[in-house]
């Protein structure tokens, strides 16, 4: 797999904090499950994870506009990408 390196804008860890608690609660759940996986597809959270289809497309376009996920395109199938939680260097 090739993961580009790109620069994501920085998040103190307070803002990170209060940022991850205003979010609604399934998009907590998916930000907990990718922070334990490292990388994960949509299909991976629809099968293991007790949360619809929608609501799963939903939480992930919030936490990347947040800026608490980011998105990597799969090379080997442009179709779908990974989501990865956004890592301060």
């Amino acid at each position: 797999m090739i993961v580009a390196k790109m620069k994501y804008k920085e998040i103190n860890p307070h803002e990170l904090e209060e940022k991850v608690e205003k979010l609604p609660r399934s998009a907590r759940l998916i930000y907990d499950y990718l922070a334990r996986t490292q990388l994960a597809k949509p299909k991976d959270l629809i099968e293991n994870m007790d949360i619809p289809a929608r609501t799963i497309r939903h939480a992930l376009k919030r936490l990347v506009d947040e800026g608490l996920v980011i998105k990597i395109p799969d090379f080997n199938d442009l179709r779908s990408s990974f989501y990865k939680i956004n890592e301060r260097d």
